[in-house]
């Protein structure tokens, strides 16, 4: 919606002074920023963002590996399950695909909370959304026994 020359002018000064704010008094910073943000994620890290989300994996250069490569080290990833493709038009066992890539990529050495990239729309079938919550679990419990 904005460019990053403009969000640098308009946003980021409010913005850092809100998140020093809250740092002050210990607290960790999630922000919320949809789209192909990528260029701006180093100045998130530098302002002190924590979790970034979502993840808005079908914008440019948001692609998962490259993310967790570049920023996994300083950022917590939140969300990344497509929501307008895999949730709502996909089969059961390609959101459970999805969720285990997802979870292998982004949560590799921790950083990610698996979500959907925003609310999950009325179309989902219920059936991809309880494949959404039982590959959870089978993630969870392959990770825990390894």
């Amino acid at each position: 919606m904005i460019s990053p020359r403009m969000f640098c002018k308009l946003i980021a000064p409010s913005l850092r002074r809100f998140i020093a704010q809250a740092k002050k008094y210990g607290q960790r910073i999630m922000y919320h920023t949809c789209g192909a943000v990528r260029r701006l994620i180093p100045d998130f890290i530098e302002m002190g963002v924590d979790i970034l989300n979502p993840i808005q994996v079908s914008a440019k250069g948001m692609e998962p590996a490259g993310l967790k490569r570049d920023f996994g080290d300083a950022l917590c990833f939140h969300g990344a399950l497509d929501i307008q493709t895999v949730l709502s038009q996909g089969t059961p066992a390609q959101v459970r695909a999805e969720v285990a890539r997802l979870c292998q990529v982004l949560g590799q050495g921790g950083g990610f909370i698996l979500a959907p990239t925003n609310n999950i729309m009325p179309e989902t079938p219920v059936e991809n959304v309880l494949a959404l919550y039982e590959a959870v679990q089978e993630v969870g419990t392959l990770a825990r026994e390894t």
